[in-house]
């Protein structure tokens, strides 16, 4: 495992959906995105999840009606995901999302989805090139690869550097960021109360630092168009498609 899938298996996936919000909001939260950018059925109805962690995604575009695969190394989030599934058209694998290609469907995807902060959690920029290229390859022409992250490439200072993540009676999540020249290494701290006492759970992992401009050049590199760059919620967006 690498430093990113132990921090998932030790710490983050037990927590991960709690941390993000009310499942249902966040998967209806995703319904608006895709049709605000037109990311609806139009061919095939194929769509690949990478990195679909619980599945606010890939819930979101099956009840749009795709047929999704959906990819992640966290047995933890796939499980569930699988619990929120029913009889929705999504096919789970646990896998390094890198090697997605070795997992599509015999027609190719008309839409790639790479979301949340999926991006940032690859080892390196050269697996990000690798990634786009895959992508590139395996998308039907005319298709969509839509990309969200959170850009770190502004270095925070000082007490900014701190930050507070969600907490309720039984739980605190904060997390503290230290700045390297191409990634950021984030310390995840989570206190939980057991009967009666505050116990401190904590990891760390590397974040990349990608810049919108450098991955923008790469899409173009790869004959990819860019339709859409924007920010929402803190997530930079770009959503590029296969000429």
């Amino acid at each position: 495992m690498n430093q990113v899938q132990v921090h998932y298996e030790n710490l983050l996936a037990e927590h991960y959906t709690w941390m993000l919000g009310d499942y249902r909001s966040k998967v209806q939260d995703n319904i608006t995105f895709f049709k605000k950018h037109k990311i609806l059925p139009q061919g095939n109805a194929r769509a690949i999840d990478l990195g679909c962690g619980s599945g606010f995604q890939s819930i979101a575009l099956a009840d749009m009606g795709f047929w999704v695969l959906s990819i992640d190394f966290s047995d933890l989030l796939l499980k569930e995901l699988e619990t929120h599934r029913k009889n929705r058209t999504i096919k789970t694998v646990q896998a390094d999302l890198l090697n997605f290609n070795q997992y599509y469907f015999y027609d190719a995807p008309e839409v790639i989805i790479c979301m949340g902060d999926t991006l940032t959690h690859l080892d390196s920029l050269d697996s990000v090139v690798t990634l786009l290229e895959r992508v590139k390859i395996i998308l039907n022409h005319g298709g969509r690869f839509v990309i969200t992250y959170r850009d770190m490439t502004h270095e925070l200072t000082g007490l900014d550097r701190f930050n507070s993540l969600r907490s309720d009676e039984n739980k605190i999540m904060t997390n503290f960021l230290e700045y390297r020249p191409e990634y950021v290494i984030v310390h995840d701290l989570i206190y939980i109360k057991s009967l009666g006492n505050w116990v401190l759970h904590k990891s760390s992992y590397k974040k990349l630092r990608i810049n919108i401009t450098w991955l923008k050049e790469h899409l173009t590199n790869l004959n990819m168009s860019v339709e859409y760059e924007g920010t929402e919620k803190g997530f930079t967006i770009l959503i590029a498609s296969k000429m």
